[in-house]
């Protein structure tokens, strides 16, 4: 029981700590974290379109590409 009330006390100082630079700086908010929000996911999408074509290129499928011609 002393080191669930140890653990949950030191979980509320680092959440009250994470938060002072934010409630205590006029302007500041906590960081963003939707998706469209992140530079690198238009990188990761794209990325994830050409191994996803290629997988379907090698099996017989139509790719992404030619299934968007088709409808």
């Amino acid at each position: 029981m002393k080191t669930l009330l140890l653990s949950l006390a030191l979980l509320v100082v680092a959440v009250i700590l994470m938060g002072v630079n934010v409630l205590f700086r006029k302007g500041r908010s906590f960081p963003s974290g939707h998706a469209h929000d992140l530079a690198d996911i238009p990188r990761r999408q794209e990325t994830l379109r050409r191994e996803i074509d290629l997988k379907r290129r090698h099996s017989g499928e139509p790719s992404i590409t030619e299934k968007n011609k088709t409808t």
